[in-house]
């Protein structure tokens, strides 16, 4: 899976490569360096599906 941070203007701010297994999976990502703000969190699988999760560091 391909894991993208885009800021809400859409410029990529950090881009991660996990590789799942079926189930529930856990994987860190550092946000520290990442200012106050609402960020989009867009996770691109094999197959072509792709999630996205909106976020808000305060």
């Amino acid at each position: 899976m391909e894991m993208l941070i885009t800021d809400m203007q859409g410029r990529v701010l950090q881009k991660i490569n996990a590789n799942l297994i079926a189930g529930f999976n856990a994987i860190p990502v550092n946000v520290r360096s990442l200012a106050a703000g609402t960020y989009q969190l867009y996770g691109n699988t094999a197959d072509g599906r792709t999630r996205v999760l909106r976020f808000v560091i305060q």
